[in-house]
C-alpha cells in the first residue's frame, strides 16, 4: 500500500479481495497511517466476504460505497488493487466494469466529513477541512444512508473544545430524515462518540438527511467564525 501511494499520490486506494484474516490482522487498526498514507478503503461488497466481530470493530467503517467508488473511478480519482496471491495487483480497469454493473443506489453508511470523496454529501454550512476534521457552526447537515433495519443507530464522532463546555454541558440536537432524535449532552471537552436511536420508520429508505445543532457556539479572535463542534465521522450501524 505504501508503494501504491507512491505511484498514485492523489488517488483513493481501494483494496479488493481482502479476506477475514487479513482484515482483522492487518487493516482494522489502520497501520497505513504510520507511513502517512491516507484514503485507503475496502472495495464495495468487501464486507460480505469478511467475518464480522462487532466487539473488535466494524468492517463497514472501511468500505467505500458503490456510488462513491463509481464517482471516483469515473473522475480518475481512485485506483483498485487486488490482494489475492499475497501481492497487490492493479485491477482498476477490470473493476470499473464490475462496479458499473452494480451501479444501483448505494448511499454511504459511513461519512467522513473531511474526506474529499464525501464533500458532495455535505450542506453549505460546513467550514473547510482542517487536519482531518471540519468545524461546524451552530448547525450543519449531510446526506447518508438510512438504516437498513429497525434497531440501528447513528454514531457521530468528533471533538468538543474545552471553551465550548466551560459554562456547562452543551446540548447536541440531531434530526434524521426530518425526525428529531433524543438529544445528547456533552459535559466535558475532548474526543467523543455520540449514539442516537434511529426511528424505525426510517428503515428501508434509501437515504436520509442528518442535521446536527449545538446548543452553544464561540468565537476565538482573530478568527471571526462562529464555531461549535469539530466533527469527523457519521456512521449507521
Amino acid at each position: 500500500v505504501v508503494r501504491a501511494r507512491q505511484l498514485h499520490p492523489r488517488e483513493l486506494i481501494l483494496l479488493a479481495n481482502v479476506d477475514t484474516d487479513l482484515f482483522w490482522a492487518g487493516i482494522i487498526d489502520n497501520p497505513f497511517r504510520l507511513y502517512g498514507v491516507k484514503d485507503v478503503y475496502l472495495a464495495p461488497g468487501s464486507e460480505h466476504s469478511i467475518q464480522a466481530f462487532p466487539e473488535l470493530g466494524q468492517v463497514s467503517d472501511f468500505v467505500l460505497s458503490t456510488a462513491a467508488t463509481l464517482k471516483a473511478l469515473n473522475h480518475y480519482q481512485a485506483v483498485v488493487y487486488s490482494v489475492q496471491g499475497g501481492r497487490l495487483r492493479n485491477v482498476t480497469s477490470q473493476y470499473m466494469l464490475l462496479a458499473e454493473a452494480r451501479s444501483g443506489p448505494d448511499y454511504a453508511r459511513r461519512v467522513d466529513v473531511a474526506a474529499a470523496i464525501h464533500a458532495g454529501l455535505l450542506d453549505q454550512n460546513w467550514y473547510a477541512v482542517e487536519e482531518g476534521f471540519r468545524w461546524m457552526p451552530k448547525r450543519a447537515g449531510l446526506r447518508m444512508a438510512a438504516p437498513r433495519k429497525p434497531g440501528e443507530k447513528l454514531y457521530i464522532a468528533g471533538y468538543a473544545p474545552d471553551i465550548l463546555v466551560f459554562q456547562g454541558p452543551v446540548k447536541v440536537s440531531v434530526t434524521a430524515g426530518g425526525l428529531p432524535l433524543p438529544p445528547a449532552l456533552l459535559s466535558r471537552g475532548g474526543p467523543f462518540e455520540l449514539s442516537f436511536e434511529l426511528p424505525a420508520e426510517l428503515a428501508g429508505s434509501a437515504e436520509m438527511q442528518v442535521v446536527v445543532e449545538a446548543g452553544r457556539t464561540f468565537v476565538l479572535p482573530p478568527d471571526e467564525r462562529e464555531l461549535s463542534l469539530r466533527l469527523g465521522t457519521f456512521s449507521v450501524r
